[in-house]
């Protein structure tokens, strides 16, 4: 391009899709999964949208379809709705089809899990939900989010190939595991798992896999996402950075054994993650369209097909995936030529429901057919 203006364009936010967003808190856990990604970039806020999450979009190639994902990365703060608050944003400024959490998280010794191993929700509880009477702390499951089916699928199917997706350098002496299971949300440092007020929530789950401070928010507002009619689906990966014991009289706190590792815990999980999106990712990364003039930029839009503005692909792009949004918008872009096939939008946007309504395995399939039909019609003269 002869000048940077369209790259700072595509690199702003609001302007800027993303396959999958990846949601951290601690540096440990931003630096890791930001070194999984390909040619990350910091995304520039403007008065509308400031960068209040350190937001950076990369990508991470595909063996699997031969593509490249595009990854937002952004860094919050610890705590549920913090997550929450995260979340949102995310699915607002990026139109993901999946949100993960990835981090650290405290263990439990269940299935020989240990330092450095990594557990995906299957299921994420608000365990600090419930009632304090006289009997003490009651916990109820209210809040209880399943994860992704599909990605929970593909990472037990990962697990059981045995495929090495960790670094050898940063696990001296022995190999992780990935296990999916309940991981248990709050907004407490939980250090003695025999304490009265969490032993009743280990009473109420006993095959908890890992307790951790904010997958609970971000489970909830993924919940509330779709009841907007967005398709964001969430998992937490998370690494073990500490095992949650009864304290001896005099012992002191977890903190020493989280900061020992922390660093591993991170690495571990964000590779986890990043080989999921390599090699298992349920759904192929979407084709988006470039800045005018412009092809795409596999680190500013993603990868899949590349086109440019104007073009028959651009406008499949528009109609098929973006139509349902914004027709009202379409109707007034008179001032962008568009190809002979797609000139009457009212017509093409009837025959584009008829089409998409009668049996097509995909939206776009429905596109090209009712190009097609609308294309021979005009042809024979039934066109406008």
């Amino acid at each position: 391009m002869a000048d940077g203006s369209a790259s700072r364009t595509e690199l702003e936010l609001g302007r800027c899709l993303a396959d999958v967003v990846i949601l951290t808190v601690l540096p440990e856990e931003y630096e890791a999964v930001l070194a999984c990604l390909r040619e990350p970039r910091v995304l520039r806020g403007n008065a509308e949208r400031p960068n209040t999450y350190a937001w950076q979009l990369g990508t991470i190639d595909s063996s699997l379809y031969g593509a490249a994902f595009s990854v937002a990365v952004g860094k919050g703060t610890p705590t549920t709705s913090y997550g929450a608050l995260a979340a949102r944003q995310a699915v607002a400024l990026f139109d993901p089809k999946y949100v993960a959490f990835v981090g650290v998280g405290g263990g439990f010794a269940f299935d020989g899990q240990c330092h450095g191993d990594v557990a995906v929700s299957s299921v994420v509880v608000g365990y600090e939900y419930g009632k304090i009477d006289t009997g003490g702390f009651s916990p109820r499951g209210d809040f209880t989010y399943r994860g992704d089916e599909g990605l929970i699928r593909v990472a037990e199917a990962a697990i059981v190939r045995g495929e090495a997706w960790w670094r050898a350098e940063d696990n001296a002496g022995r190999s992780p595991c990935a296990r999916t299971g309940m991981i248990a949300s709050g907004d407490k440092v939980i250090d003695d798992p025999d304490e009265t007020f969490f032993a009743a929530v280990r009473a109420k789950w006993p095959k908890l896999l890992a307790v951790e401070m904010e997958g609970v928010g971000v489970a909830a507002a993924m919940h509330e996402a779709q009841a907007d009619h967005r398709g964001s689906r969430f998992v937490l990966v998370r690494g073990i950075s500490d095992m949650p014991h009864a304290k001896a009289p005099g012992e002191g706190t977890s903190t020493g054994e989280r900061d020992a590792w922390k660093r591993i815990a991170s690495r571990n999980a964000a590779r986890f993650l990043a080989h999921l999106i390599t090699a298992w990712w349920p759904v192929p990364p979407r084709a988006r369209p470039a800045s005018a003039g412009e092809e795409a930029s596999p680190a500013a839009c993603g990868s899949g097909e590349r086109f440019t503005v104007g073009s028959a692909g651009f406008w499949r792009y528009i109609l098929g995936h973006l139509a349902p949004r914004l027709h009202g918008w379409l109707r007034h872009i008179g001032a962008v030529e568009m190809p002979p096939e797609y000139a009457d939008i009212t017509a093409y946007m009837r025959e584009l429901k008829g089409a998409t309504g009668a049996g097509h395995r995909r939206p776009d399939q429905g596109v090209r057919a009712a190009a097609r039909s609308h294309g021979a019609a005009r042809a024979r003269g039934g066109g406008r």
